[in-house]
């Protein structure tokens, strides 16, 4: 279990998410945020976000997913519990009480 120690609003409304082995494209935008570094890419269903450096892959001369991926970000209040169910590149994937799950920078938690 794990403490919110600040507030963290979503970013994005709509963001990608693609399954294991979806095409992707790569916009060639780069960002490194907290030391990791992050991709911008484009999913099949046109939607857009940043992807870990780790997703992309060469396959058959085509850059697909090497693994399923969603961007969805979870917002919390200072003072929120949640279960941390992953860690990735600066980032948990948690859930709160109400099971609702999502990416939470690790900067904001603390475990409890």
């Amino acid at each position: 279990m794990h403490l919110a120690m600040d507030n963290h609003k979503a970013i994005y409304s709509n963001p990608i998410q693609v399954e294991k082995g979806d095409v992707i494209v790569l916009s060639g935008r780069a960002d490194n945020w907290d030391g990791h570094q992050w991709l911008w890419a484009k999913a099949v269903d046109g939607r857009e976000g940043w992807v870990p450096d780790s997703l992309p892959i060469n396959k058959a001369g085509k850059i697909c997913a090497a693994y399923s991926y969603s961007a969805i970000e979870l917002d919390v209040n200072s003072g929120d519990r949640l279960d941390v169910l992953a860690k990735s590149q600066g980032w948990a994937w948690c859930a709160n009480d109400n099971e609702i799950e999502g990416w939470v920078p690790l900067k904001v938690l603390a475990p409890c």
